[in-house]
């Protein structure tokens, strides 16, 4: 998922993708989700940055509603279907804790999705606020994604049954594409034996729990003074850090100052009463983050730059792939200004 913004930039504008949908189709989406009239519907509206999947805004008599659609081909509706089944379990649980979380609705057949042509479309309540990475994110905001962060952990912890139906991230596999270009990649070399080293030393600081894999300032929006958490289809038994390693790459990626980075680290700390010595896991998974992207980039940057449909796109996005490359590069090799310090230099 291309979700980050490249050093910045709107990386939204790369996407070539078709999104074929009409009006007729969203009125019927409509009557599934027995959401009233349509009256009005933009695809897209607010996003800025690139994404895995398509969502459309309908305004209705009913509401303010979003349509999300995940692409479902055959080999992959199965799979498509019971995670939207557990993430509309997770909905109800944590709607039920008053978690600030956008409300998902059922179809009429009282599935929590419909099909639409090749996509599985699921609807929440359209949330009229401001994604987190629009933001400078004051002390205040922070304060409030720390305490959305706790509480969301707070209600998981209230219901195993739901837990055990979720997907299980092992460290195995994680690490497995580390392994397997660290030979090639001297970033990836180094972020493996920072791990090891801590792994080895210090097991009982890596543990495992529920938390959401894809946390970024994408998946958190502003609205009516609280933190709304997005996507919690992305909910898995991870590592207990790697949702904040995952938000904390995020904030580098899109050049979020120091002091917000250390706002969510420290209050992330305190509101989850962690000992200091774990402060040494989250840098380690950060770096592993990083690693991985900065695999990415290299084996797949340029195929995905000849794919897009004119020189001019073509060469601009070979310069932002590259600026960013570095960008890893740096962070990666511990470099600023030449002085050693910390991957993010932050804990």
């Amino acid at each position: 998922m291309e979700h980050q913004a490249f050093t910045g930039m709107d990386a939204r504008r790369f996407d070539t993708r078709d999104f074929n949908i009409n009006r007729p189709e969203v009125e019927r989406l409509c009557a599934i989700f027995n959401t009233g009239r349509l009256l009005e519907w933009i695809p897209e509206k607010g996003l800025r940055l690139s994404h895995s999947n398509f969502t459309v805004y309908a305004k209705c008599s009913r509401g303010q509603y979003i349509f999300k659609f995940q692409p479902a081909t055959n080999e992959w509706f199965r799979r498509i279907e019971k995670n939207v089944q557990t993430e509309w379990l997770l909905n109800r649980l944590l709607i039920s804790k008053t978690i600030a979380v956008p409300p998902m609705f059922r179809a009429n057949d009282r599935r929590p999705y419909a099909l639409s042509g090749q996509y599985c479309t699921t609807c929440y309540t359209y949330l009229d606020g401001y994604p987190a990475y629009q933001n400078k994110l004051v002390p205040r905001q922070v304060a409030r994604i720390n305490r959305a962060l706790f509480l969301l952990d707070q209600a998981l912890d209230t219901a195993p049954a739901i837990v055990k139906l979720l997907k299980t991230e092992p460290l195995i596999k994680k690490l497995r594409p580390l392994t397997e270009a660290a030979p090639a990649c001297p970033p990836a070399q180094e972020a493996l034996k920072a791990f090891k080293r801590t792994y080895s030393e210090t097991p009982r600081l890596f543990v495992a729990r529920p938390v959401h894999a894809n946390l970024s300032l994408a998946n958190i929006f502003f609205c009516n003074g609280q933190a709304y958490i997005l996507d919690i289809g992305h909910i898995q038994t991870d590592q207990e850090l790697s949702g904040l390693a995952t938000l904390i790459t995020s904030c580098i990626f899109l050049r979020k100052p120091s002091s917000v980075i250390r706002g969510l680290v420290q209050g992330y700390f305190k509101e989850h009463r962690l000992e200091k010595e774990k402060l040494g896991v989250l840098n380690i998974l950060v770096q592993l983050d990083l690693a991985k992207e900065y695999i990415k980039l290299n084996t797949r940057g340029e195929e995905r730059a000849r794919q897009l449909p004119t020189n001019r796109l073509q060469k601009e996005y070979s310069y932002h792939l590259g600026k960013r490359i570095e960008m890893l590069r740096n962070l990666l090799e511990k470099k600023n200004g030449g002085q050693e310090r910390p991957i993010t230099g932050l804990f």
